[in-house]
């Protein structure tokens, strides 16, 4: 979980306390904010599944960013803002989500595995 944690201090303590690890599922900083994602943490992280929660529309280029640098990307999601047509309007759910890289799972869909 980033919390609010800014990339590059992301990066600096996974390098150093974790570099040869891949992580395999990160909660997104900020609710989905461009501000706390970028191409270099997405790459240290190594992870192609995500965890955005929020309940309003999370910045375009951090799903652009995501998109971008894994190949096939899994986010899971607490609430569907991609359906918001005030935010994302049709050519931004081809540009950004229905890209064919990206899987998009919705809290409902969610299966928690409660056996350990």
């Amino acid at each position: 979980m980033l919390g609010d944690a800014h990339a590059e201090d992301v990066i600096y303590g996974k390098n150093k306390y974790f570099k040869d690890i891949n992580i395999d599922l990160v909660k997104v900083s900020h609710h989905g904010s461009k501000h706390n994602t970028n191409k270099e943490l997405i790459h240290c992280l190594g992870s192609e599944e995500f965890i955005m929660l929020t309940n309003k529309s999370v910045d375009k280029e951090t799903i652009a960013t995501i998109v971008r640098n894994v190949e096939n990307s899994k986010i899971y999601c607490n609430y569907n803002w991609w359906n918001n047509t005030d935010y994302f309007t049709d050519n931004d759910k081809k540009k950004y989500i229905h890209t064919g890289k990206l899987e998009i799972v919705e809290a409902d869909l969610i299966d928690i595995d409660k056996r350990g």
